[in-house]
Order: structure tokens, then sequence, then C-alpha cells
């Protein structure tokens, strides 16, 4: 049984002012995250978990029902980088500061009573399953030159490997190669008596 001086507008003003705390941490965390590519700290990685789990707990409290099934689809992808089964890409950093942004509108949709579209938060939540499951688009790496060394595939192609002297060279003097190049006569065998 519910107290009758138990204030549901209270909670739901304190869960929205915690929200917008944790999305700005969440976004801070995420800024931390773009500069780790190449040596992430799984421990801001537990962070932004723990943002992001919290938006959900109280979601789920209040009945935010798109609020809580995008939440459960980025600490999907948030658990998989956690656990190292996905790589942090560039890609996969956009997509991240994407669905945060997702939050973002998806709290203040609910702090407003409006009516959420799935088109809102949809589209995103594929692309994060999309890195889940392994099946979203890579960008391939351009290999990096070494320096000084910044030739195209035409200019290689152009330049060749050096084993063949161009006909203009002086080093090349022409000859005819034609009668060496000729296949020689067998003569037949002679026939046994």
């Amino acid at each position: 049984m519910v107290p009758q001086d138990f204030d549901l507008d209270q909670f739901k003003s304190t869960y929205f002012e915690e929200c917008h705390d944790l999305l700005a941490a969440a976004e801070e965390y995420l800024g931390i995250l773009q500069n780790e590519l190449n040596d992430v700290d799984v421990e801001t990685l537990h962070a932004i978990f723990r943002c992001v789990h919290s938006i959900k707990g109280g979601a789920g409290t209040f009945n935010f029902t798109d609020l809580v099934s995008f939440s459960h689809v980025f600490e999907a992808l948030l658990d998989k980088l956690r656990d190292r089964k996905i790589q942090l890409t560039p890609e996969l950093v956009k997509t991240l500061y994407s669905a945060n942004d997702v939050l973002v509108t998806l709290v203040q949709m609910a702090q407003d009573n409006a009516v959420v579209d799935p088109g809102i938060w949809e589209p995103t939540a594929k692309a994060l399953e999309a890195f889940v499951e392994g099946t979203a688009p890579v960008t391939e790496k351009k290999p990096t030159a070494f320096a000084g060394y910044n030739k195209t595939a035409q200019e290689e192609e152009e330049q060749g490997w050096g084993l063949f002297i161009d006909e203009e060279d002086d080093l090349a003097p022409e000859m005819d190669l034609t009668a060496t190049l000729q296949p020689k006569s067998i003569p037949e065998p002679e026939p046994e008596p």
C-alpha cells in the first residue's frame, strides 16, 4: 500500500536530475575513450556502463519502456567492449556518442511526458546491435607510408622494380636477339640397322 503523502512526481524529478548528471558524465567518459583508442582503460568503459545502467534502472521503475529498451542494447555493446570482445574504433566511438545523444533525447521526452516514436531510437539501436553481432561496416585502416616514401600504386607500376632498362637508356645497346631466341633444331634419330 502506498502512503497518501507519497509524491511520485518528486521521485521522477530526482530521477531526471540524476539522469542529466549521468548523461553529462557519460559524455565526458566518451571523450576520454575517444583519446584512448589504442590503449582503452576498462575503468572508463565501466564508468559509461554504470551511467547507462543507472538510467535504465530508473526508467524501468517509471515504466519508460523505450528508454529501457534502448539502454539495454547500449549496455550489451558496452559489455562486449568491457570483455574485450569488440575492438574500439573511431566508427564505434561515433556510434557511442550517437547512442548517448539518443539517451539524452529519450530522457527529455520522458521528462516531458512525450510520446516516443521508435524511429527516434531504433536506427541507433540497430547500429549498436550491428557492432555487438560483428556485422557493422568496417572501414579499413589505410596503411601508413614510411616517412619520405609516398608513391601511389600507379607511380609504382609506372616505375616498376627497375629490372628492365628503358629503351631510351644509353646503357642498353641495340642488339638483334632474334637469332638467339630461335629454337634450335634437334636432329632426328637415325634408324637402327
